[in-house]
């Protein structure tokens, strides 16, 4: 059980939610075996593996709902960028 004091103190890590997938899902893997082998989202995830993400995730607070992964959402929002898709609809 989270003690009360962390539950509400900023010097607790902040939580973030499990992806829906992994990479040794079945969906992940069929999805990637559809990708070809220099697609974007490919390059994109490999960028994103070569940057140093601490002051992101640090910039998150504890407390509220599991919080999304930000190195996932970086990469989704450099993806959709690289094509021209500037607005989430």
């Amino acid at each position: 059980m989270v003690s009360h004091e962390c539950q509400f103190s900023k010097y607790c890590e902040p939580r973030f939610a499990d992806s829906p997938w992994t990479e040794s899902s079945p969906d992940w893997l069929a999805l990637d075996g559809e990708l070809a082998l220099y697609h974007l989202a490919r390059t994109v995830k490999a960028g994103v593996g070569r940057l140093d993400l601490r002051p992101l995730f640090a910039s998150f607070k504890a407390g509220g709902s599991d919080a999304v992964p930000p190195d996932l959402m970086l990469r989704v929002f450099l993806v959709e960028m690289m094509r021209g898709r500037h607005h989430p609809k």
